[in-house]
């Protein structure tokens, strides 16, 4: 067994912009990276923990029950709009210590995305079974998966940064991000 497809699989699908990486780059945009990592901390944590219920058999609960997928689905979309709706009008809390993106809400954030429930559920299908514990195959799916996500979300909210300090007037930057995770959500609810 090699862990090289694996990890192709987890970069492909975390590195891809979905609604959390979205957020990230909105956030790091309209508050700078340091007031954005209690929410990306809560994004790892709520992945880590949704990987570890899904290796316990919680992913073909989901997978078998249509009428979960479907509550799911859309709970995911009401959170992910209400999230980008936040950075809507925030040019002028850049400048005080409203919390914005918080801890709590990066948490909930991956147990509630259809794609990354999709993504774990084929990463434990089509990766686990080449490791014959299952100890071994809970620890390497959440290293490298940490690992990845931790990399990607965190060099996403930089380059959100990054276009805070590039463009001058930050408004249309803002809402242009928020249109586009609002679409991104929607395009993943009709599909």
């Amino acid at each position: 067994m090699t862990i090289i497809p694996l990890i192709i699989f987890v970069l492909v699908m975390v590195g891809t912009p979905g609604p959390a990486n979205l957020l990230l780059m909105s956030g790091g945009s309209n508050f700078g990276f340091r007031r954005c990592l209690p929410f990306i901390l809560g994004l790892i944590l709520g992945k880590l923990i949704l990987n570890i219920g899904i290796g316990f058999g919680l992913g073909a609960l989901v997978a078998e029950n249509n009428f979960l997928q479907n509550i799911l689905k859309f709970m995911s979309a009401v959170f992910m709009i209400f999230l980008a709706t936040k950075t809507w009008n925030t040019i002028d809390a850049k400048n005080t210590n409203k919390k914005v993106f918080l801890f709590r809400e990066g948490l909930l954030v991956h147990p509630l995305s259809p794609k990354t429930w999709v993504m774990l559920i084929l990463a434990w299908t089509e990766y686990s079974n080449d490791y014959e514990e299952f100890l071994t195959q809970l620890l390497i799916l959440i290293i490298v998966f940490f690992v990845i996500q931790t990399v990607f979300h965190v060099m996403y909210c930089l380059i959100g940064q990054s276009l805070q300090s590039t463009f001058a007037n930050n408004t249309y930057l803002q809402k242009i991000m928020t249109i586009l995770t609002i679409a991104a959500v929607l395009f993943a609810l009709l599909v």
